[in-house]
């Protein structure tokens, strides 16, 4: 019997990007459903535009799933309510402007086994690459990736990448508190600090076509500069 995958897709204002969205996964979806029962979760998370109308008027397929958040809870929001609503085997966290290309689910799923805790998509690893990041973003993203991975003191090149499988059961209980985009880090490393088995997935990464990028620079650096303390805490005290 084939095991049941929740994709969950975050959207904020992502009005220019909806159509491409719905062209992307379509390529992929025939391809998907020949390794598992799949459903998709579209979470509309406060959208002031046209985001809402567009999800509607594309994604009417029964396997489609569109969730409305009144307001925008930001990303640590979103992975609460696609974790707590979620009911398949599997969960897999992808980003609406397809930075990380839907077709690499598939290519994830091709080496999944029911030894896998987690499959971490990582454009870090020596054999991943990034296109079209500037060179200063790519040094920060590098340099706080480099302390995760010594913290966590495993071969993980990337923590920070939304693209991530997680078997649904190791990470129902971990309780997110980090706002925004350190939300998918904090998963992440909660997720191997229960000694889970995990996947370093190299892959490429791409800047966004259509849309804004909705990271705040400045506070996101801040939140992880205040993760990553909260992190050394959590290791400090595992060891004890």
């Amino acid at each position: 019997m084939k095991s049941s995958l929740t994709i969950a897709i975050p959207l904020y204002n992502e009005e220019d990007g909806v159509e491409n969205l719905y062209k992307e996964l379509n390529k992929e979806i025939q391809y998907l459903q020949e390794f598992v029962d799949l459903n998709i979760v579209l979470v509309n998370d406060g959208s002031t535009d046209r985001t809402q109308e567009l999800l509607e008027s594309f994604f009417k397929d029964d396997l489609f799933q569109i969730i409305t958040h009144k307001k925008n809870l930001n990303l640590d929001g979103f992975l609460r309510t696609s974790i707590s609503m979620c009911s398949t085997d599997y969960v897999a966290f992808l980003d609406s402007d397809c930075t990380y290309s839907p077709k690499l689910i598939t290519e994830m799923l091709k080496i999944l086994n029911t030894d896998i805790d987690v499959i971490n998509a990582s454009p870090w690893h020596p054999d991943g690459c990034v296109v079209g990041l500037s060179k200063f973003r790519q040094f920060v993203s590098k340099f706080a990736n480099f302390i995760y991975r010594t913290i966590l003191n495993k071969k993980v090149y990337t923590s920070s990448s939304i693209l991530k499988l997680y078997k649904l059961e190791t990470i129902k209980d971990i309780e997110i508190k980090s706002n925004g985009f350190v939300a998918i880090t904090e998963l992440f490393c909660k997720t191997l600090l229960k000694n889970t088995n995990y996947v370093e997935f190299p892959c490429q990464l791409t800047v966004r076509i259509y849309g804004n990028s909705k990271i705040q620079f400045t506070s996101t650096v801040f939140n992880h500069l205040k993760f990553i303390l909260q992190l050394l805490l959590l290791k400090i005290r595992s060891k004890n």
